[in-house]
């Protein structure tokens, strides 16, 4: 696509979607500076391996107020390099989806500073985000959830398994999860499948948690939680079906506080094959799986050897 300053694109809104055989773009197109979307815009572009720094030129226009960024970068498989500064450093005050923004970009290292909006509202839309981007890094700096719908952060950081750097989820000190106006969070998949860390690094409490099935599930090398949680506070969960499943090398599992688990399954396969985990304790548990089912709750996790305030008396007669 060839334009100049004075005859920019008015809607990139899937401008480059589905160019499936598209390598490069050798020519950076002017956009109009307005709000406007740019979901799809690089959707589906399998063999893109990156973005010339012209993306991030100002005059050029990109991205300087996006009201949508929704599947934006989705299933660009090869995309390795997006230009420095091209998201710039100026609030997106209007952007209200980032859903599945960068989801299966497998071979991105970094993102550039990300500037979600902060201050009041639950209207914006943070699941999926950084879904399956298993070559990542670090997490872009600019990040913040505060204004997350209920979706919350389902599989925003699935399948991370190369990210160290987490700094990016404090805001002035203040950890992302301590940091949601909405009190109801889907966290279903959040932080599944990760193999680099041995502690899980603290990043709040997940109080305003509501679904936490498969939460830490398939964890290779995670051993331990980090010092300061003293306790995991799943007081308003409903679910924890498959939180712990596949953790196989999990020794330590704070106290964990929960109330009503009351969806069917709800305590499906919770534990399974935590190896190495030798104790578990509930604390405030008033009600039970709403199907009366526990089914394989601690299944193969063989080295357990106490059970501690999980109460069964909500069984059904064949659970």
């Amino acid at each position: 696509y060839r334009n100049t300053s004075s005859n920019r694109v008015n809607n990139p809104n899937r401008l480059y979607a589905a160019a499936t055989n598209l390598e490069s773009i050798p020519f950076v197109p002017w956009v109009t500076t307005n709000t406007k979307s740019y979901q799809y815009v690089f959707y589906r572009c399998h063999r893109l391996k990156f973005l010339p720094d012209g993306f991030a030129d100002p005059d050029k226009g990109w991205f300087t107020n996006p009201s949508n960024m929704q599947e934006a970068f989705r299933y660009c498989y090869n995309l390795q390099y997006l230009p420095p500064g091209m998201f710039g450093t100026d609030t997106w005050s209007a952007c209200s989806s980032f859903y599945l923004t960068f989801s299966d970009c497998r071979q991105l290292r970094h993102i550039p500073y990300l500037p979600m909006r902060t201050g009041a509202g639950v209207d914006t839309r943070c699941d999926y985000i950084f879904h399956n981007c298993t070559s990542l890094r670090a997490l872009p700096q600019g990040l913040s959830f505060e204004r997350a719908k209920g979706d919350g952060i389902d599989r925003t950081f699935y399948n991370l398994q190369k990210v160290t750097d987490w700094s990016a989820l404090y805001d002035n000190g203040v950890a992302v999860l301590d940091n949601f106006n909405h009190t109801s969070i889907d966290m279903t998949d959040a932080f599944y499948n990760w193999d680099q860390l041995e502690v899980f690094p603290y990043i709040g409490q997940f109080t305003t948690c509501t679904n936490a099935q498969r939460m830490f599930g398939s964890w290779a090398a995670i051993k331990k939680f980090d010092s300061q949680y003293t306790h995991l506070d799943l007081t308003n969960c409903t679910s924890m079906r498959q939180t712990f499943e596949g953790c196989n090398n999990i020794r330590e599992i704070p106290e964990i506080k929960v109330r009503s688990l009351t969806n069917n399954n709800a305590l499906y396969y919770t534990f399974n094959s935590c190896h190495q985990l030798e104790k578990i304790k509930f604390t405030g548990m008033i009600a039970g799986p709403g199907d009366g089912e526990y089914n394989r709750m601690f299944n193969n996790a063989r080295s357990l050897t106490v059970i501690d305030g999980i109460d069964f008396s909500f069984a059904g007669e064949t659970s």
